[in-house]
């Protein structure tokens, strides 16, 4: 008696991993110790899987008096010490030219002012399409007044067609109860769309 065979069904190719758009990423607070031991090492080692976009530029942004290659030297060591993979050299070279800094203080209107001319600059020099993601790695009490220096200077955009996107990421918890929570979402969502948050 002969068994049935069962056809064999052939499984599809995996996608291959959406790459980014090119975009600047802007972090507040990049001086801090975030960025340092998570920010920058995750970004590094998506650069070793391949999965950062050949055009990028990495903005840090804190009260720290820093110059770019002083932040380099700082997020380096972050990198060397809680990077999941190895520092490799060659590696390195190629991502820290796409670093930069820019000290400045969040209540500040001049922050904005230079960081608006400082990202345009660095927009230029790299050919970036002004796709702009905005990481806050502060404090919530100071997410409002920095979506507002953001629109104010002119670094937002709201969805369109046509428009380079401009999103921001908040980190958890937002505020410290329910009532707090709500001002900040109302002062984030002046600014942004909710699919941008």
């Amino acid at each position: 008696m002969s068994v049935p065979t069962r056809p064999v069904e052939i499984q599809p190719e995996p996608e291959p991993p959406t790459l980014v758009q090119p975009c600047t990423l802007v972090i507040f607070g990049g001086s801090g110790d975030l960025a340092r031991r998570r920010l920058i090492p995750a970004l590094y080692n998506l650069l070793l899987d391949g999965l950062l976009p050949a055009n990028y530029a990495v903005i840090g942004l804190g009260r720290k008096s820093m110059t770019d290659e002083e932040f380099r030297d700082v997020v380096r060591e972050g990198v060397k010490t809680h990077s999941r993979q190895e520092l490799i050299q060659e590696k390195w070279g190629e991502f820290e030219r796409h670093l930069f800094y820019l000290p400045g203080d969040n209540d500040d209107p001049q922050t904005y002012a230079a960081l608006k001319a400082r990202t345009e600059k660095i927009e230029r020099t790299f050919q970036l399409p002004g796709n702009r993601i905005f990481y806050l790695s502060i404090p919530p009490s100071s997410f409002t007044p920095v979506c507002e220096g953001l629109a104010k200077a002119g670094l937002t955009s709201r969805p369109g067609p046509d428009v380079p996107y401009a999103r921001i990421i908040v980190e958890k918890p937002v505020g410290r109860d329910l009532a707090s929570a709500r001002q900040i979402n109302a002062g984030t969502g002046q600014v942004f769309d909710e699919s941008q948050i």
